[in-house]
């Protein structure tokens, strides 16, 4: 169980499922719970401190996003990667994403236009210097960006089921991705913006979304995951 304690008991008035919930969340996106892993929880609620209903709950929770399956007196496993379920969510992430675009467009400040301006600038520097690391969650923020702005609470929880998927594949396969292509598209998305084009926006940011997540299951399959991505 690679999972680490934390610095401080969780109590109800901490949000308790919510703790143990998000310390599960991130080690399953991290890769420190492999896929197909088996998690139990009396060792997540020794590890954690915590008694087994809030660890119960949180199980519960990943399980709705498809992140663990759920097995009574087996222990549970986290989820394996599905390639055609990956596909399924890069289209409806990609939807969402362009709709979170198109929402957030008119919501943006001037702020948030000369963030997305500076991420671009610097996506496109960690890609010709092969900065792999530093542009991992560049795409992740920016659509983050894009959901808070847009104002809709049913996209944004949607997006937050869906999200996880990404961040998983990123963490194994980031090194593979076509940096300066996709900081090229970015560029296109900070362009879109500046030019208050809120279809063009939809448009690229569908596009970005979309690619990005079919060229990080052709980085599996061509890396030799075939296990997790048969």
């Amino acid at each position: 169980m690679p999972l680490q304690p934390l610095d401080r008991p969780l109590t109800v008035s901490s949000a308790l499922v919510d703790g143990v919930y998000e310390v599960l969340l991130d080690a399953i996106v991290s890769g420190e719970l492999a896929p197909g892993e088996v998690v139990k929880e009396s060792e997540v609620g020794t590890v954690l401190g915590v008694s087994r209903t809030p660890v119960r709950e949180a199980f519960r929770r990943l399980a709705e996003i498809d992140l663990l399956r759920i097995a009574v007196n087996r222990g549970s496993r986290v989820t394996e990667l599905d390639p055609v379920h990956l596909a399924e969510v890069a289209q409806v992430l990609a939807e969402l994403s362009g709709l979170a675009a198109r929402l957030a467009l008119p919501r943006l400040t001037d702020q948030d236009t000369a963030w997305i301006q500076d991420l671009s600038e610097h996506q496109l520097r960690a890609a010709l210097s092969d900065g792999a690391e530093e542009y991992r969650l560049y795409g992740i923020e920016f659509l983050d960006l894009l959901v808070d702005r847009a104002g809709n609470h049913v996209l944004a929880r949607t997006a937050a089921s869906l999200r996880p998927h990404v961040h998983r594949l990123l963490t194994l396969h980031n090194d593979r991705l076509p940096h300066l292509e996709l900081a090229e598209d970015l560029a296109g998305m900070a362009t879109a913006v500046r030019e208050d084009d809120a279809e063009l926006l939809q448009a690229t940011v569908r596009a970005y979304y979309r690619l990005t997540v079919e060229h990080l299951l052709d980085a599996g399959r061509a890396g030799g995951h075939l296990s997790l991505l048969a």
